[in-house]
């Protein structure tokens, strides 16, 4: 066996930019089984056996199964990113990209642009800010693209759950309002 890149073992060791490679294959080839393989066999290896192709694959779709951990900070060569500390008090700029940068799901690494941006200020209980948002930038967004999936995964769970928290809220809101 003779791989081209390391073969992750957790859903931290996957980059967005091998997620959407991955999420490409699948997408495109959703329907034979044969050539997700071969693309994916030729993604990470140079030369493998069908055996080891196939526990590779497997392997990882596991991973994708796996829930992610929203993960507020990070580090990436050197520089500590953070994610946007105050929803309520987001730009007028920033709704509006995150709005049109998440109807394509291949705009991961743009999307991330904006919802982590390097941490300029912090304080000893663990507060931060960020660079102020000035649209996202191609150096950005390749920097975004070597980050762990987990990452962006885990902040789509996020604001999934919110979603949801919020959903109840109006819902048990309303049904006391009706009572009235």
């Amino acid at each position: 066996m003779k791989l081209r890149r390391t073969i992750p073992q957790i859903l931290n060791d996957i980059t967005v930019e091998d997620y959407l490679h991955i999420k490409n294959i699948m997408t495109t080839f959703k329907d034979d089984d044969a050539k997700i393989l071969k693309k994916m066999t030729d993604y990470y290896f140079e030369e493998s056996t069908i055996k080891e192709s196939s526990q590779m694959i497997a392997k990882t779709l596991d991973i994708f199964g796996t829930e992610p951990r929203f993960i507020q900070r990070f580090e990436y060569r050197g520089i500590e990113y953070g994610f946007i500390p105050n929803l309520e008090e987001i730009t007028t700029a920033e709704y509006i990209d995150i709005d049109d940068f998440q109807k394509n799901e291949n705009d991961v690494a743009e999307m991330m642009a904006i919802l982590y941006r390097p941490i300029t200020v912090k304080d000893k209980k663990g507060n931060y800010q960020i660079a102020p948002y000035k649209g996202t930038s191609d150096e950005q967004i390749a920097i975004m693209k070597k980050v762990s999936v987990e990452i962006y995964l885990g902040a789509m769970v996020f604001f999934w759950e919110l979603n949801n928290d919020l959903l109840v809220a109006v819902d048990i809101y309303t049904k006391k309002d009706k009572k009235k």
